[in-house]
């Protein structure tokens, strides 16, 4: 019995001893993310640290919009932590020793691992950033329409720092190399009215010129009305009058006789005439800038300095030219009248949208003074991807063929 005994634990024992060494010594792996690795400490070791440098080499490809980047992962601040899966394996490694886990040391059922990843936050956004300066388009802001209404302006367009961050992290976790960033709109912004301390005039808005006799008086009288408009500042949102600034054409303000239209459509002399021809450039321009005309009148008969249904008739007190200023920054009325050459424009903080101004005879004829003329004017405001048309008629009523041919 007591030989039995001894014969029996003898058996154990050595039994015990060959599963041990089995299980220290014996053939052992584990897999790491479809990878099989031994389970030796020290080539676990070797072997993590190099798949983790090339890991971390590897080019990871961006696409945000049309523009496309790539980082190594290293580069990301992505990394893979070699301690985490070492000690992983060698508890797995250490475990097979336990008896109750005997089924999987004689099946060489291997270890399963993972990588455990991690991102530096503060690289990722130093990316997100360094990508949201290339890729990022400014929104153009609205401005006034001819009514005063907001129009124009175009979104522009950005990254999400909080969200592509997100994504990139996410993408380090999964493992991926090709990540795609939407783009998010930045909408345009309503017109911001300029304040009066932050008025401005470095841009030239619009500007119109033409010549005229300067030894004359019609072409004193011009002269002295560009004397009286130079420099006049019109906040957004409000109005000029010609009359208002260049004020009564009298003989005791400076102005003398000239030729101007007078009753019958006939040219007759007058005080202040060829003033017109400066209310018409300052008309031109502010169609040039936008502006809307709040009250105009044309000519009874046609003008030789502007095309026809373009020029501006004035006449103190009543016959007014009435600009208003839809913009959102202040404008500076700029008008000279030097040597024969007259010049009108407007200054303001930028460029004003893009106009486009035609016209173009619809019924009768330049050449036919003896019957009406009938001109359509079209003008055409670009802002952004919007644009504004409206079109309006001038009549040029028929005159006798005897009156002045000479401009007012």
């Amino acid at each position: 019995m007591k030989g039995g005994l001894r014969r029996a634990l003898l058996v154990l024992s050595t039994l015990a001893l060959a599963w041990l060494a089995f299980a220290y010594w014996g053939p052992s792996s584990a897999v790491v993310e479809g990878q099989s690795v031994p389970l030796d400490r020290v080539r676990v070791h070797e072997w993590a640290s190099e798949h983790a440098e090339r890991w971390a080499a590897e080019r990871v490809t961006v696409h945000a919009g049309s523009g496309v980047r790539t980082w190594t992962r290293a580069e990301l601040g992505a990394s893979l932590d070699v301690t985490a899966l070492v000690e992983d394996l060698d508890r797995a490694r250490l475990a097979r020793m336990d008896p109750a886990r005997a089924y999987e040391v004689f099946a060489r059922q291997p270890h399963r691992a993972r990588w455990r990843r991690d991102a530096d936050r503060e690289a990722l956004y130093r990316v997100v950033d360094e990508l949201r300066a290339e890729v990022t388009v400014p929104p153009i802001p609205q401005v006034l329409g001819p009514s005063g209404e907001p129009m124009g302006g175009a979104p522009g367009r950005t990254l999400d720092r909080e969200q592509s961050v997100a994504a990139l992290a996410d993408a380090i976790a999964r493992n991926v190399v090709h990540v795609v960033l939407e783009l998010v709109p930045i909408p345009a912004p309503e017109p911001l009215l300029q304040a009066d301390s932050a008025a401005r005039f470095d841009s030239q808005v619009a500007l119109r010129q033409s010549r005229y006799s300067s030894d004359s008086g019609r072409g004193h009288n011009i002269e002295r009305a560009a004397r009286e408009l130079d420099g006049a500042v019109v906040p957004p949102g409000a109005a000029l009058s010609f009359n208002e600034l260049v004020g009564a054409r009298t003989l005791d303000r400076g102005f003398v006789l000239g030729p101007e239209v007078g009753p019958g459509h006939t040219l007759v002399e007058g005080i202040g005439g060829g003033i017109c021809q400066v209310a018409t450039e300052l008309y031109r321009a502010s169609l040039d800038a936008g502006l809307a005309v709040d009250q105009y009148h044309p000519h009874s008969r046609r003008v030789g300095y502007a095309p026809p249904g373009l020029d501006a008739a004035v006449a103190w007190p009543s016959t007014d030219l009435v600009v208003r200023n839809v913009l959102p920054y202040h404008l500076r009325l700029r008008a000279s009248a030097v040597r024969g050459r007259l010049q009108v424009g407007w200054e303001g903080a930028r460029p004003g949208p893009v106009v486009e101004t035609r016209s173009r005879v619809v019924r009768g004829s330049p050449d036919d003074l003896s019957r009406p003329m009938f001109v359509q004017v079209t003008r055409s405001i670009a802002q952004g991807e919007q644009t504004h048309e409206e079109t309006w008629e001038v009549e040029y009523p028929a005159i006798e063929l005897a009156a002045l041919e000479e401009t007012p």
